[in-house]
């Protein structure tokens, strides 16, 4: 299983076990753990900017940058087949409710020119995670995440993502599986919602998860959402 991790995260951050605020990840009882259990190999990078990888902390120059990280390091895996489908979680596939918070809705139409005079800029806001703030109180306290606004490039190269992303939909003919919490404020549930209903594929689901927020491999009810993943990779490999 190849992880990518999310905005401002890094890998272990996300798949680990955080027992305490400030405490370092830990293999035990994480989603790693109970993978490796199911038989599952489980593997990824911090993305340029991220975690323990090189470079201006939460900065890319073009998203392209990431896709081609990824796909270099997926090809090195000893694997017959390089994908077989895709798990997403609270993906990021519309902005369309990001740019509505704080000052992203006046920023969101001067993005592509705060991204040539000034890419570095952390511009736009994120929002956090008041339905379980344990949860946000393990992310404050990790050095290695990013606790600043998106940076003005990074800003404008999501937006031109997510916009092809949207028109290239009815096109994806793999098998996927995306969770969105209904509660999300951070990615926009209607995104994964679109995603399902444009893609061609016969092989999709889509769970809309009540009572949820973004961090799904962590807050409550996240053992149930590991068991139906390992149900779908089972069915698949």
């Amino acid at each position: 299983m190849l992880f990518v991790h999310g905005h401002g995260a890094y890998l272990m951050h996300e798949l680990l076990n955080v027992p305490k605020a400030g405490k370092p990840p830990k293999y035990k009882d994480s989603w790693v753990e109970k993978l490796n259990q199911e038989g599952f190999s489980v593997c990824g990078i911090d993305q340029q900017g991220c975690g323990f990888s090189e470079g201006l902390e939460c900065y890319v120059d073009r998203f392209d940058h990431y896709i081609d990280d990824v796909l270099q390091f997926a090809r090195l895996l000893p694997i017959a087949q390089l994908f077989v489908g895709a798990i997403l979680f609270a993906p990021m596939l519309s902005l369309e409710r990001a740019s509505k918070h704080g000052l992203n809705y006046y920023l969101r139409p001067l993005a592509a020119l705060l991204s040539r005079i000034w890419p570095t800029l952390p511009a736009a806001s994120t929002t956090r995670n008041h339905l379980y703030p344990e949860l946000q109180s393990l992310w404050d306290a990790d050095p290695l995440c990013w606790h600043g606004a998106t940076r003005a490039r990074v800003a404008n190269e999501y937006l031109l993502a997510t916009e092809a992303g949207l028109k290239e939909m009815p096109s994806y003919t793999f098998p996927f599986i995306v969770f969105h919490g209904a509660d999300d404020t951070l990615t926009d549930p209607d995104g994964s919602r679109t995603l399902y209903e444009r893609s061609q594929t016969k092989d999709k689901t889509f769970r809309l998860i009540e009572k949820r927020w973004h961090v799904l491999l962590k807050e409550p009810g996240n053992a149930e959402i590991l068991q139906e993943v390992i149900a779908w990779l089972k069915a698949r490999t």
